[in-house]
């Protein structure tokens, strides 16, 4: 999931992926997690269950006794 970007700089990531074929950006999909951002492999599905294990890990460290 891409955060904190313009629609600026996502149509340069767009076009440098299309350019060379392949993905050198990297996005932090957790704590201290990385992997490649490659928009022409999103799946909704996928990312709503990353997005709901980030959230529940917020959750429980917020709740952790």
């Amino acid at each position: 999931m891409l955060d904190d970007i313009s629609g600026f700089e996502l149509k340069e990531i767009v076009e440098d992926i299309d350019k060379k074929g392949y993905s050198e950006h990297y996005v932090t999909p957790g704590y201290e997690k990385y992997e490649k951002y490659d928009y022409r492999k999103f799946n909704i599905k996928t990312n709503n269950k990353k997005l709901k294990g980030l959230v529940l890990e917020i959750k429980n460290g917020y709740e952790v006794e």
